[in-house]
């Protein structure tokens, strides 16, 4: 289930990273990089996720596991420069579903175009469906570390008794049990 494979040159106190090819369950992601200054790293490189099933990052994020998922991620264009502190990318999930026993709807069509740049994150045509309920976003956060978030969410219809969790029998009985 993980692979490494990396070629590249090292020179005294920096070092060329031409291909790293790292492979884990079934997602596979590729980077090229600089390094200079081992003590306080520069770094300066790209990283790409191929086009990934989400049913996949469960074994690689086990929090994922209590979902059934489907669809695909990929990451593309990912750019992360130590020097300037700056980080950039695509993000894109298409054709997602999630279900889990915690979740009585299904959770289907979820889409989503995340990219960051100039220090903003700005997410755009996110959407999902549950039931007959739809939900869109699109969003900007601005200076992460700090964020100033705006966004605007929407729905053309939006059941809100059917995206509330079903209620546990253990509380109907606690609710009759306590009734006058």
């Amino acid at each position: 289930p993980l692979s490494l494979n990396l070629s590249g040159r090292l020179k005294k106190d920096a070092m060329r990273v031409d291909n790293l090819k790292f492979i884990l369950s079934k997602m596979i992601i590729t980077a090229a990089a600089d390094i200079q200054h081992f003590a306080d790293p520069v770094i300066d490189g790209q990283a790409e996720i191929a086009t990934t099933p989400l049913n996949a990052l469960a074994p690689v994020l086990p929090t994922l596991k209590a979902y059934e998922l489907d669809g695909t991620l990929t990451l593309s264009d990912a750019r992360f420069n130590k020097i300037a502190e700056k980080l950039g990318g695509s993000l894109t999930l298409k054709n997602g579903s999630a279900t889990s026993a915690e979740i009585d709807k299904k959770i289907e069509k979820i889409q989503a175009s995340i990219n960051v740049a100039d220090n903003a994150i700005q997410i755009r045509n996110t959407s999902f469906q549950v039931g007959p309920s739809d939900v869109n976003l699109n969003a900007t956060i601005r200076n992460p570390m700090k964020p100033d978030i705006t966004f605007n969410l929407a729905s053309n219809y939006l059941d809100v008794v059917a995206l509330m969790p079903p209620i546990k029998d253990k509380q109907k009985s606690e609710k009759k049990e306590t009734a006058p």
